[in-house]
């Protein structure tokens, strides 16, 4: 089924399922008066580059980047066929140019959301396919050895319930984990899902169960072999609220995050500099529908606490260490 039949589940979810969120997101900034944002000088000799991507194709989206350096990424997404069907995009960037690579989907379709490199024979990159007899989406996994793709099996959800793993992060040796939602017939009771992969298979390690319904969808290692994973859980009202859980080294738990009462929250992305010096990022919005702000949540080792940001209108989907200690 092509994309614009089905869409993208993981973020209809998170959309559909965000209460007040979804109004602030969806409805968006456009209606926001302009605000003044002091601007950084630009570094000296510092600068953007454009640089062609392997295509060209029809409705290419690439959605997850990971670079090893500046002559090793990797972007990764979909494209829509000529028969309308969505198909897995993975290219490689060598430090001259974007390549495409082939990676074959499950049945012929798939996306991707996510992609992490451990080493040049060592690549990592999840995200769904479409299972048209059962009308459900199902978790893909692909892993490159530094000459081609191969299909990895993932745990198996329940016949009814689609499964999108959203984001991957390094554990503890050959560890890898992702997290994401599952969803009853793609769209019902969203639920958050993580997978381990040990250096031999993947298995479903599941994640606190939040109050409500709920969603991950930022992942972040710690480097002392613990994770933190984000997303929203959802009110009885299905008002969103931010969620964070956290992995010990051999359970994950449900760690209070600060929420704004008569708020629609959800958060996004995720990034840990140490244990004790993690960054969290998403939207906050009004019921009212106003438009959502920036949300950035900050863990000191004990709690977490929300930090402020210039007041514009828009939110936020990623964050990363800038390399001098901060992001």
């Amino acid at each position: 089924m092509a994309r614009a039949g089905r869409g993208r589940m993981a973020r209809a979810v998170r959309r559909r399922r965000a209460g007040a969120l979804v109004l602030g997101l969806v409805c968006a900034a456009a209606a926001e008066p302009a605000v003044a944002v002091p601007r950084p000088e630009p570094r000296a000799g510092a600068a953007w580059h454009a640089w062609r991507a392997a295509g060209p194709e029809r409705n290419e989206e690439l959605r997850g980047v990971a670079a090893r350096g500046h002559g090793d990424a990797w972007a990764v997404g979909h494209r829509e066929n000529a028969e309308g069907v969505d198909v897995p995009v993975a290219e490689r960037f060598d430090g001259k140019a974007w390549r495409a690579t082939n990676v074959p989907g499950h049945a012929g379709t798939g996306e991707l959301d996510a992609v992490l490199a451990r080493g040049r024979d060592d690549v990592w990159a999840v995200g769904s396919w479409d299972d048209v007899p059962a009308h459900q989406d199902r978790a893909l996994a692909r892993h490159w050895d530094g000459a081609r793709w191969h299909e990895v099996a993932l745990p198996a959800e329940p016949a009814r319930r689609s499964a999108y793993p959203l984001a991957l992060a390094p554990g503890r040796g050959a560890e890898v984990w992702a997290v994401g939602v599952t969803a009853r017939d793609r769209v019902v009771a969203p639920r958050p899902l993580a997978y381990r992969w040990d250096g031999k298979r993947w298995a479903s390690q599941p994640p606190a169960e939040p109050e409500g319904e709920g969603l991950l969808s930022g992942l972040a290692a710690d480097g002392a072999g613990g994770l933190w994973a984000v997303g929203v859980s959802y009110g009885a009202k299905g008002e969103g609220r931010p969620l964070a859980e956290h992995w010990d080294g051999s359970a994950w738990r449900s760690v209070p995050a600060p929420h704004t009462a008569g708020r629609g929250e959800a958060l996004d992305g995720a990034t840990a500099l140490a244990p004790d010096d993690v960054w969290a990022v998403g939207a906050s919005a009004p019921p009212d529908g106003a438009g959502p702000r920036p949300l950035v949540l900050h863990w000191d080792g004990a709690v977490w606490t929300r930090e402020e940001v210039p007041y514009v209108a828009g939110q936020l989907h990623a964050v990363t260490p800038d390399g001098a200690g901060g992001v």
